[in-house]
């Protein structure tokens, strides 16, 4: 069942576009943190150049759990596991050799040596009061099996799975776990004060202290105090030109249009990107369409009929019953080349044709869902894509330039993008 959380926006096409634009704040700070995570915005694995690049490390410990020797880069297409992740397409999936520990950190350097643990700490402190929520599955060992995080050099705060209800009889199914980022005396709390969360070092650790100790780790999000997941916080839309760039309508080039090569189905110049990242559990949805008939929005007023088999798109401002028909696909990457989309060949994400609200079926027609699984390509089967890397989609529209009459104009003001949550 859906519940309807509406946020229309107009798209105005000459054809002319006007878009309600928010900027995004850099990762960290951001009220839920993708530490592991396909969906939300984070930290990116080994990214050069980047304050959320993050590594993936182990030591084998010596007698005591905080003795350990230098420290080893983990392989780290060695330990993703792809099947049935709790989101996206993969996991962390962790085995130990020895008495080991694993540690997300931010600095790339020798995490081995003490002194070059604070190199790369960041201020986490924005997330005091709040948690760290993540997803297990197939640990062999709950009560001694610890995770947490690293405060500086050496300063480990960790608690174990038992401590987090973490049940082994019902390991094979993902399990939440919440560790809270307080100095509170509470089930699952990390002892942690806010002057020390901003000299974080290590943003999730995990100790297996046995040969063969084993757990999955999935969606590790730290998450601010009262912040609310069940429901998407954030929706937001900016136009933008192909090189990135923010624009304030969409555009054709007609730089090679004749009466006699009139050319066919050809993309726009701008795209929409979309930024609607804050949900947890459920998911949302957007659905794209035209008000060409509704007199209270649309200029020019389409003066013909439509049917459910019609396409729409954009009216002849003279000859008002005359439609030039648009397309519109969603894509990862902002990126044209001569004319031409260039798209990830594993979505396969077809061209929808732009339908008009007076005929458009709510209940199925171009619905594209976001939720953990990640970018539901497909509506009518279960094929999930993975986010790109900043997390954001692109919309891109195509106009069949077949159909285009030498004198004449064509726009709408009145193609929306409503979006709800489940």
């Amino acid at each position: 069942m859906l519940k309807k959380i509406f946020l229309s926006f107009i798209i105005c096409v000459i054809f002319y576009c006007v878009l309600n634009s928010q900027s995004v704040s850099p990762n960290i700070g951001r009220q839920v943190y993708g530490l592991y995570s396909e969906i939300f915005l984070g930290a990116k694995f080994e990214s050069a150049n980047n304050d959320d690049s993050v590594s993936l490390k182990y030591m084998t410990c010596n007698s005591e759990r905080q003795s350990y020797n230098t420290a080893n880069n983990v392989n780290f297409a060695g330990v993703i596991g792809t099947d049935n992740p709790f989101e996206g397409n993969n996991y962390l999936k962790l085995t130990a050799s020895a008495n080991q520990a694993f540690f997300i950190t931010f600095n790339g350097t020798d995490y081995g040596s003490s002194a070059n643990r604070t190199i790369g700490q960041r201020d986490m402190s924005a997330y005091y009061g709040g948690m760290i929520k993540f997803h297990a599955r197939n640990a062999n060992n709950a009560s001694d099996t610890e995770v947490g995080i690293r405060i500086a050099a050496n300063n480990d705060k960790i608690v174990n799975l038992s401590e987090l209800n973490y049940s082994v009889s019902e390991g094979s199914q993902w399990q939440e776990l919440t560790m809270y980022l307080t100095s509170a005396n509470i089930g699952g709390s990390l002892n942690v004060s806010q002057s020390e969360l901003s000299q974080v070092s290590a943003p999730f650790l995990v100790h297996l202290p046995s040969v063969n100790n084993t757990i999955s780790i999935d969606n590790i999000l730290w998450i601010k105090a009262n912040q609310v997941l069940n429901a998407a916080a954030s929706f937001s839309l900016t136009l933008k030109n192909a090189d990135g760039s923010q624009a304030d309508k969409i555009t054709w080039s007609t730089a090679a249009w004749t009466p006699a090569n009139k050319g066919s189905w050809t993309p726009s110049l701008q795209y929409i990107e979309i930024d609607a990242l804050d949900y947890y559990e459920s998911g949302w949805c957007a659905q794209i369409y035209t008000k060409n008939t509704d007199v209270s929005f649309s200029s020019p007023i389409y003066s013909g009929s439509f049917t459910r088999q019609s396409v729409s798109g954009m009216v002849n401002t003279i000859k008002t019953n005359e439609i030039l028909y648009m397309r519109w696909r969603i894509m990862k990457e902002a990126d044209i080349t001569n004319g031409n989309l260039i798209y990830d060949a594993n979505w396969q994400e077809a061209w929808s044709l732009l339908r008009d609200i007076s005929v458009y079926d709510r209940g199925e027609e171009e619905i594209r869902f976001y939720d953990r699984r990640g970018y539901k390509w497909n509506a009518y089967q279960t094929l999930y894509g993975a986010l790109p890397e900043d997390k954001k989609l692109r919309i891109y529209f195509a106009a069949d330039m077949n159909a285009a009459r030498k004198g004449f104009e064509y726009k709408t003001n009145s193609i929306f993008v409503e979006y709800y949550a489940e």
